[in-house]
């Protein structure tokens, strides 16, 4: 037991070191770089939860260079209960006895124009889906470009609040704010954005974000609910 517990802490490192690689690789501009170490990143975490399961790792869903999906097996997302937000339940929302591993959730996908949070509700045992569209995610991207610039911290309440929504630049439509918490989440989990706790986050290279979402939108598996 030893000997697998070194090797789960030894993934575990190799993910955070290409979560990190992603950010530089967006600074420096490498956009293909960043889907490949994000779906790289993805790939390790998957194999690291597997191992502390003993389960089979999970098929994951590629990109090839050019950004453009390649048919393969694809995981299966549920919906589930609203927590905070307006979202929809599913009836096949996935109840288990078994709580989840540690950093199994929260897990993203697209589905069309949607990013699809799905995490897991420690007080109803099942998973639940919040999703933010690929506009809101592109104003969220386009206020931290604004704000982030050479390394600057900046926080969520910079970019969006109560009084202050995500407005759509084209038709002026406000944002629900969960919404850029959502968006906020993955661009953390991708790599895109790096957080220092209370502090806030910080983009390494902000200006260059909009034009590195576009491969890290890519690199998202297509949802198949």
């Amino acid at each position: 037991m030893a000997t697998l517990q070194k090797a789960i802490e030894t993934l575990a490192q190799v993910e955070r070191a290409l979560r990190a690689l992603v950010g530089r690789a967006a600074a420096d501009g490498e956009y293909d770089a960043v889907a490949r170490l994000i779906e790289a990143a993805r790939a390790v975490g998957d194999i690291t939860r597997a191992l502390k399961n003993g389960t089979a790792p999970k098929k994951i869903p590629a990109t090839s260079t050019s950004g453009t999906d390649v048919p393969v097996d694809q995981p299966v997302r549920t919906g589930a209960a609203k927590r905070g937000a307006r979202a929809s339940k599913s009836p096949r929302a996935r109840r288990s006895k078994r709580p989840p591993a540690r950093g199994e959730y929260p897990k993203f996908s697209r589905r069309g124009d949607d990013l699809l949070k799905t995490g897991w509700s420690k007080k109803q045992r099942e998973e639940y889906v919040h999703k933010a569209p690929r506009r809101v995610i592109e104003a969220v991207a386009a206020a931290i470009a604004r704000r982030a610039g050479n390394g600057k911290l900046f926080t969520a309440e910079q970019l969006f609040t109560p009084d202050r929504p995500l407005k759509d630049p084209t038709t002026g439509e406000k944002h629900p704010g969960y919404q850029g918490y959502v968006t906020l989440a993955w661009f953390r989990t991708s790599g895109l954005v790096q957080p220092h706790g209370r502090r806030g986050y910080t983009a390494r290279n902000a200006e260059r974000l909009p034009d590195a979402l576009a491969a890290a939108w890519h690199s998202l598996p297509e949802s198949a609910d």
